[in-house]
C-alpha cells in the first residue's frame, strides 16, 4: 500500500507541474473546483456519478451536433434545437453505455481471474455472466463506492497540488471518504425503513 501511495505521490507531483503556469488566483480556483467535485462524488455517490456522466455525454453530444450541423443546412430546425437534441441524446447514450460497460468490465475481470485460478472455459464464462448480472443489479451501490474512491483521489490530488503535505492530504481524503460512505449508508438505510413502514 505504501508503494502505491509513493507512486501516486510521485505521479501527482509531476502532474501538478502542469498547473505551475497558472496565476495564483486561477490555481486556487481550480483547486476549489476540484475539491467541490470530489465532495460531490464522495457524498452523493451514484447520483453524482450519473450526473457527471450525463454532463460529459451532453458535452460530446453538443460537439457532435455542431460537427454534423453543416450537413443539415437544408433543415428547418434551428441550430439551438439541434444542439439540445444532441445534448440529450449524448447524455442518455453515455449513461446507458456506462451502465452496461461497467458491469461488463467487472465480469471480464472475474473471467480473467477464473482462467488463472481454474482454467475451464465453460465455468469461467458462467462465472463472468453471473458476475455481470449481479454487478448490473448492484450498479448503484458499486458506483457509490467507485465515485467515492475517485472523489477521494481527486481531493488528495487537489490538496497536494495546492501545497499541502501528502500525508495530511491523504488523511483528509480518507476521512472524507469514510464519512461520505457512512452518510450514504445511513441515508439508504433510513429510506429503506421508510419504504417498509409505508406498506
Amino acid at each position: 500500500m505504501s508503494d502505491l501511495l509513493t507512486v501516486l505521490t510521485q505521479y501527482s507531483g509531476g502532474l501538478s507541474k502542469i498547473f505551475d503556469f497558472l496565476p495564483a488566483p486561477y490555481l486556487y480556483l481550480s483547486t476549489v473546483l476540484i475539491v467541490l467535485v470530489s465532495v460531490f462524488l464522495i457524498f452523493k455517490g451514484s447520483f453524482a456519478w450519473k450526473t457527471l456522466l450525463m454532463m460529459v455525454g451532453a458535452y460530446f453530444g453538443v460537439v457532435f451536433s455542431l460537427y454534423l450541423s453543416k450537413d443539415f443546412t437544408g433543415t428547418s430546425l434551428p441550430l439551438y434545437l439541434i444542439l439540445v437534441i444532441g445534448a440529450v441524446a449524448g447524455a442518455v447514450l453515455v449513461k446507458g453505455l456506462v451502465h452496461i460497460a461497467l458491469p461488463a468490465v467487472i465480469a471480464f475481470l472475474i473471467y480473467l481471474v477464473g482462467t488463472v485460478i481454474y482454467p475451464n472455459f465453460l465455468y469461467d464464462v458462467i462465472a463472468g455472466l453471473v458476475t455481470f448480472v449481479i454487478a448490473y443489479a448492484l450498479y448503484d451501490r458499486i458506483t457509490n463506492v467507485l465515485a467515492a474512491v475517485i472523489g477521494a483521489l481527486l481531493m488528495w490530488f487537489a490538496l497536494y497540488t495546492a501545497g499541502m503535505n501528502s500525508t495530511a492530504a491523504q488523511v483528509i481524503a480518507a476521512a472524507t471518504f469514510l464519512l461520505g460512505l457512512s452518510l450514504q449508508y445511513m441515508e439508504r438505510t433510513r429510506n429503506h425503513r421508510a419504504v417498509r413502514f409505508s406498506y
